[in-house]
């Protein structure tokens, strides 16, 4: 800011040394607490992971729509936020995209996530919430165009540069990689709204308020089914603990976030299938919805069961089956969806050389009853 308006570097120059400080603080941090540097794993992650094998024109059409779903203020307000003409070709627009689509769908002719959804409704939200990711980028724009000031050039700076790297430099797309954008677009809201109306009026305050009601609610709705997510997880674990409380083997698990979190701490332990420590009799447990999970085969594993739970059945912030996820753009094109939700699935196997699935299960119910 000062730069852009004296034209000369100053003083505040060295608090740009700041960021740079806390980052090396962080690496310090981690090297002591973990023996590694976190800042080069996760480079290194993000250059070598597969997602990047995916197309320009995908990664592209993810970050509008993960943009357009997790600032569906947009959608909501875009009645408010283009004159009239405009509004109603921002209308049209995603029931083009849906259209052109769902002929690709049905004509076999799509292919990637979309394809892999099977779902119209899939398709049509996925058309809104790129609708509304471009409405970002463009009301972005407009803005800039408006009022070149240093003010409105770091403001564009700030939504354009969050969006390129979480689109095309992050390992993903995901909801936190877009959250430092959060101020600047409430800003960049706001300042459209006063500009095309006059907020200090009693009645521009009144509508401007009842357009804000659905934006609460569909908030309040995917921080519900969030909730319920996390706490699925969380009853997994303490079920599985208590039907195995007496069983002489150990219990190992496949898996993170969460459901790492509270099998660790009701005491199971993480399973390595390139160096397994597991002996005759252990269970593994292999939660499905959930990432680093490998599939257990061969003359040594053996399925005795599977649990399975809904955690919201009509929306979902993250679910492989239905392709969709807030936290990681690699399972699907879209950061919530609201369907009919597949349920979480996780898988109980045994270790050990039986001669068939009926020696397992029979060794099994010899040491434990799993209802």
């Amino acid at each position: 800011m000062p730069f852009l308006i004296e034209k000369k570097i100053g003083k505040w120059a060295y608090f740009l040394l700041l960021p740079l400080l806390i980052v090396f603080l962080y690496q310090v941090l981690g090297y002591i607490l973990f023996g590694t540097w976190l800042l080069n794993n996760a480079t290194g992650h993000a250059l070598t992971y597969s997602f990047f094998d995916t197309s320009l024109i995908e990664r592209t059409f993810q970050g509008f729509s993960y943009t357009g779903g997790c600032f569906c203020c947009v959608i909501f307000l875009s009645f408010l936020l283009w004159k009239k003409q405009h509004f109603y070709l921002w209308l049209l627009f995603p029931l083009i995209l849906f259209s052109f689509l769902y002929l690709l769908f049905i004509s076999k002719l799509l292919h990637s996530y979309l394809a892999a959804s099977g779902n119209t409704l899939y398709l049509l939200q996925f058309s809104i919430f790129v609708t509304g990711g471009i409405q970002l980028l463009s009301l972005t724009f407009l803005e800039m165009k408006r009022d070149l000031s240093p003010k409105n050039i770091l403001l564009g700076c700030w939504i354009l540069g969050t969006f390129i790297f979480s689109t095309y430099f992050n390992w993903c797309t995901n909801a936190r990689t877009l959250l430092p954008m959060l101020p600047a677009v409430s800003i960049l809201l706001i300042r459209r709204l006063d500009f095309l109306y006059n907020l200090k009026k009693r009645k521009t305050k009144i509508l401007f308020l009842l357009f804000l009601m659905p934006i609460t609610l569909t908030s309040l709705f995917i921080g519900y089914a969030d909730k319920k997510n996390a706490n699925a997880q969380k009853i997994v674990a303490e079920k599985i603990t208590h039907a195995l409380k007496d069983y002489s083997g150990e219990i190992y698990f496949q898996g993170h976030w969460g459901f790492q979190y509270y099998m660790e701490s009701l005491g199971h332990i993480p399973f390595n299938i390139n160096k397994p420590q597991v002996k005759k009799g252990d269970i593994i447990i292999s939660p499905l919805n959930n990432t680093n999970v490998k599939s257990l085969g061969g003359k040594y594993y053996w399925s005795i069961g599977s649990l399975q739970i809904i955690p919201c059945p009509w929306l979902t912030t993250h679910s492989r089956k239905n392709k969709v996820s807030l936290y990681s753009g690699y399972w699907g094109l879209l950061p919530f969806v609201f369907t009919k939700v597949e349920p979480d699935l996780y898988m109980i196997s045994i270790f050990g050389n039986f001669s068939s699935d009926k020696e397992a299960m029979a060794f099994f119910q010899e040491n434990c009853f799993f209802p």
